[in-house]
């Protein structure tokens, strides 16, 4: 078999690969709710005794059903076919904090930024 037939096969094998292991919308609203329910659990910090524990309990549930709707109605993904970019949308304004590919979510850097969106 001729050399670039086998380089067309296996970029045509690539790109096939890329296409269906793109990540859905919802793989990309879960790694931005990862982020921002550690940052959360940073923000609450840890204690042994019981009634603050409580407390964060509680702070936790509240934060996390918060997250849970922020996701849902402001982070969004645009699907490219061979990879998708997650974006954050606040006030008709929208920002891309990421990339989605071989069903990987890979969120930049500036995600601490999320904090004051």
């Amino acid at each position: 078999m001729n050399k670039k037939y086998v380089i067309l096969i296996v970029v045509g094998f690539f790109l096939l690969v890329t296409i269906i292991t793109n990540p859905s919308v919802q793989k990309h609203r879960e790694e931005v709710k990862k982020v921002l329910k550690s940052f959360v659990d940073k923000r609450v910090g840890k204690s042994n005794d019981d009634n603050s524990k409580t407390a964060e309990e509680m702070s936790n549930l509240f934060a996390g059903l918060f997250i849970d709707k922020m996701i849902e109605s402001s982070v969004s993904s645009d699907n490219y076919l061979f990879f998708s970019l997650t974006k954050i949308t606040k006030d008709d304004k929208s920002k891309t904090i990421g990339i989605g590919v071989l069903g990987n979510v890979f969120l930049s850097k500036d995600i601490n930024e999320l904090k004051d969106y």
